[in-house]
């Protein structure tokens, strides 16, 4: 479902849009037209389902936030989002009760070796660019203006390929149920690595090479 929807009210369209926390781990906003009106708790398999009351102009508006489950029906990770107004669903048209009615179940709490896991993956794209850029525009390193900004450019791109890999690896062991929630994180954390020692290990001989050849 869309994050963010155009309401005719009285005094023109208005924008309403879901804004969740970029950790993914606190709550999830309302904005209107950039204000924030509202908040949800981030939702959680322990509570997955979340709504708030609100009003924008002549409307009583409600916003909906759940977690959606995977194509293998358990894997509670993505969010959905949508507005009532007046009752009524402005994606499809359901009335709120049937949105009730089909909120997902409260499944078992999300293992925090798990969340430290996805945080990571979040995070070390954004932590590690300061570093790059460092590492290779550094003074003294010989490198003019043009192989400088490509390489810098070359090491982020990688970092991302990384961690979208790893992301997807990660995902896969995650939601494998023959093993234990100790065994997926070990494994997991060890896929994490493998990704970004391979990925930027290649990416870093490349480097090498462009930086020599360049001298």
């Amino acid at each position: 479902m869309a994050d963010t929807f155009d309401l005719e009210t009285r005094d023109g369209f208005r924008k309403v849009e879901f804004d969740p926390d970029s950790f993914r781990f606190r709550d999830v906003r309302i904005l209107v037209d950039g204000d924030r009106v509202a908040t949800l708790p981030y939702p959680k398999p322990p509570t997955p389902y979340h709504e708030v009351a609100f009003n924008v102009g002549d409307h009583r508006l409600v916003g909906v936030v759940h977690l959606s489950a995977g194509p293998d029906g358990t894997d509670l990770t993505g969010l959905r989002y949508d507005l009532f107004a007046d009752g009524r669903s402005l994606t499809d048209g359901s009335p709120l009760a049937e949105a009730r009615t089909a909120a997902p179940a409260p499944g078992e709490a999300y293992p925090r070796a798990f969340a430290i896991v996805d945080m990571v993956l979040r995070i070390a794209p954004a932590a590690s660019a300061p570093g790059i850029v460092i590492g290779v525009a550094r003074p003294g390193s010989g490198l003019g203006v043009p192989a400088v900004i490509g390489l810098v450019v070359l090491m982020l791109t990688a970092m991302g390929l990384a961690t979208m890999i790893a992301s997807r690896a990660w995902t896969h062991i995650r939601v494998n149920p023959a093993r234990s929630v100790e065994g997926r994180t070990a494994i997991g954390c060890a896929a994490v690595l493998a990704c970004y020692a391979v990925v930027l290990g290649g990416v870093l001989a490349l480097a090498v090479i462009i930086g020599a050849a360049s001298r």
